[in-house]
């Protein structure tokens, strides 16, 4: 099987998130890291991009010229909303557990220590982590919807669509580009909540809490290049899977190895580099404290992160 550049990068980064998910099923194999704490987010968000990546080398191979080709292109546009959307939850329940960590509250989970899916919705609403989950939801819809809707057209009609601006492919742009929008105003909120943390208030906290917290300002940059060429994909059609302008032929033939590279650099590995950092807080995460995650009851459940020294962390 001959693999053209859009195979070769995705082989890579199933290897790649393959070594991810290894270290973090070790984790959890070994009781280090729990179903219940934020290392749960993180390995969905490495399922998600494992499966995204399987579907990239067998659409690699079929194009998008066949109808099996065209489904395939489908749930690759999903599954990589979905693993920019996991991610984004990924970097907001880190952002909590360290806060909880460290100063025995989070302001972005709310005053309660319970997850808000155990409370009243007038309750519930008044955490801004619920109001920031119900926009990624939003926005997740609005990427998918926006970035399937050319494919809803004639095959015969698509080029003509793209090039005369037509109203389908404003709608797609349009609800695409709100849904990257949102999700990239939420990171840059969640960059800069970490930002002030580091600079401002990680003086007052362990030395591990500290290294901790810098390797996660450290993985904020990935994060907003990956936001920023989501938006951009968005609305330029020369970098947008769902246009008739990344093929190296005809139509539904083989990807440009410029938009391969342009999507491998700006999008795939700067969601690995931003996971690989979220792994590497479990090398500071400290061994013998409470480790007080985004979606647990700190006063009753416990979550272990997967400490690399193979201690246990009990959670609070």
């Amino acid at each position: 099987m001959a693999l053209h550049p859009f195979g070769i990068t995705s082989t890579v980064f199933l290897v790649l998130y393959s070594i991810v998910f290894i270290c973090l099923v070790a984790g959890f194999a070994a009781q280090r890291s729990s179903f219940k704490s934020r290392w749960a987010f993180l390995l969905f968000h490495v399922v998600v991009r494992l499966g995204a990546q399987s579907v990239g080398i067998a659409l690699d191979q079929y194009g998008v010229a066949s109808s099996t080709g065209l489904a395939l292109l489908k749930a690759f546009i999903t599954l990589s909303a979905e693993g920019y959307l996991t991610l984004v939850l990924c970097i907001l329940r880190q952002l909590i557990s360290w806060q909880r960590r460290s100063f025995g509250h989070s302001w972005v989970h709310g005053k309660s220590d319970k997850s808000y899916l155990k409370l009243s919705y007038k309750e519930a609403s008044q955490s801004p982590e619920f109001i920031l989950d119900l926009m990624l939801g939003a926005a997740n819809a609005l990427v998918i919807v926006g970035g399937l809707l050319p494919l809803a057209m004639d095959r015969d009609k698509i080029v003509e669509a793209w090039e005369t601006d037509a109203p389908l492919i404003q709608s797609s742009k349009a609800l695409r580009g709100v849904g990257q929008g949102i999700f990239l105003a939420i990171t840059i909120f969640a960059v800069t909540a970490l930002g002030h943390d580091a600079f401002t208030r990680s003086k007052r906290v362990s030395s591990k809490l500290r290294t901790e917290i810098t390797i996660l300002v450290a993985a904020c940059p990935f994060i907003v290049v990956r936001g920023a060429f989501g938006l951009a994909q968005a609305v330029d059609s020369m970098i947008n899977f769902a246009g008739p302008y990344i093929y190296s032929g005809a139509y539904g033939g083989s990807f440009e190895t410029s938009f391969v590279i342009k999507e491998a650099v700006l999008a795939t590995a700067m969601e690995w580099c931003t996971c690989a950092c979220l792994l590497a807080t479990a090398m500071a995460a400290p061994s013998k404290s409470h480790q007080a995650d985004a979606d647990s009851d700190a006063d009753v459940e416990t979550a272990v992160a997967p400490s690399v020294d193979g201690g246990k962390s009990p959670k609070g």
